[in-house]
């Protein structure tokens, strides 16, 4: 997350928020090694042709708490406003690298 102010503006942007959200991928270990889980997709070992399973986060949102205060050209505070960003979670980017692996065999 990246906090930039020009004159009286405060602007706030991230580029992606990759691991803010759980995300559980069981996989089938060959051979017969059983069924192994992990977090992110380029943690499914090469050659595995067996996702059991792709589980989100129950969670759909998280906040981010944000406090902002206001100096004048003395450096004296003018106060101090309190801001919650709410976070809310997309897997569409999940969903289409299950799709993909799935098309491309493992």
């Amino acid at each position: 997350m990246t906090i930039t102010t020009v004159a009286n503006t405060l602007t706030v942007t991230a580029e992606n928020f990759t691991g803010l959200f759980d995300l559980q991928i069981d996989y089938l270990e060959t051979p017969f090694g059983g069924v192994q889980t992990v977090s992110r997709w380029q943690d499914v070992p090469p050659g595995t042709s067996d996702v059991v399973a792709m589980r989100p986060d129950d969670t759909n949102v998280k906040e981010i708490s944000l406090a902002v205060t206001a100096i004048d050209e003395n450096n004296a505070q003018l106060g101090t406003v309190d801001f919650i960003i709410a976070v809310y979670a997309n897997y569409n980017v999940a969903r289409d690298a299950l799709k993909g692996f799935i098309h491309a065999g493992g």
